[in-house]
């Protein structure tokens, strides 16, 4: 995992990091609040790298295989596999092929 200061070359002020954190976190909630989930949905689909790449996931101890085709409404990823659609409910692993 790289630290801020690899990423960016510049010193990261934590105690600003994290007010950012927080204030984000508190719009979140209060998306959620006001019943705007879909909002949410869209705004982590904007920033998802998983989506459409090729995948492995380890859950409950089975691999499977496939490319990741969406996000649910619940936040569940969604692998098309050989098998057909699979909703990945948990996940100890995913790593890209």
């Amino acid at each position: 995992m790289k630290s801020t200061y690899e990423i960016t070359k510049t010193i990261t002020d934590r105690l600003n990091l994290l007010d950012k954190i927080m204030y984000y976190l508190f719009l979140l909630i209060k998306l959620i609040e006001n019943n705007y989930k879909k909002n949410i949905l869209k705004l982590w689909k904007l920033y998802e790298t998983t989506l459409e790449k090729r995948v492995e996931v380890l859950s409950d101890n089975k691999k499977i295989q496939g490319v990741a085709k969406d996000i649910d409404e619940y936040g569940f990823l969604l692998v098309e596999t050989q098998h057909g659609m699979q909703r990945i409910i948990t996940c100890d692993n995913l790593r890209f092929l």
